[in-house]
């Protein structure tokens, strides 16, 4: 069990790793690509997408941000989040729905993070809307540094032995 937890942490490190970098390089991975916004591919990369977000319980915001721009190529980064922002709502209440009936929530937890993002929304909000063009470095580091922090750091003995 501990090292199926362990190998879930290492990809859900990679996978926001992944993120970031497609946010990050996106402007130089459309240049040489036709728009990707095809009906048939978008409802593949979101099934991709919810899949992934299903598996690891990254929350659907990273990657519906990721692949928004990249497909997109929306100009303005308060567009794409708003448009993720409509999206992930419907995904993540599904994917509660699954886990509430699996028998794995923590109220409390869930209660205290929500009285916390109540804020949040608002400034993130009035950010996007205001300093757009500052965001998309913001939200590639964030993702980044997030992903970072759960990939492999070479093995659990070298770490003990403060390698």
């Amino acid at each position: 069990m501990r090292g199926s937890r362990e190998l879930l942490r290492q990809v859900i490190g990679i996978v926001l790793v992944a993120y970031a970098l497609t946010i990050a390089f996106s402007r130089r991975l459309r240049a040489g690509h036709t728009r990707l916004d095809e009906p048939s591919y978008l409802g593949f990369a979101g099934t991709a997408v919810a899949a992934v977000m299903t598996a690891t319980g990254v929350g659907i915001g990273s990657p519906s941000v990721s692949l928004l721009y990249f497909t997109k190529g929306c100009p303005q980064m308060a567009a794409v989040l708003g448009t993720s922002l409509i999206h992930t709502p419907i995904v993540t209440a599904i994917a509660a729905l699954g886990n509430v009936a699996l028998g794995n929530v923590n109220y409390r937890l869930a209660a205290l993070l929500l009285c916390g993002a109540l804020p949040g929304v608002v400034l993130g909000s009035v950010l996007a809307s205001r300093a757009s063009a500052a965001l998309h470095p913001i939200v590639a580091a964030l993702v980044a540094a997030s992903g970072t922090r759960l990939m492999p750091r070479g093995s659990s003995h070298a770490r003990s032995l403060g390698v």
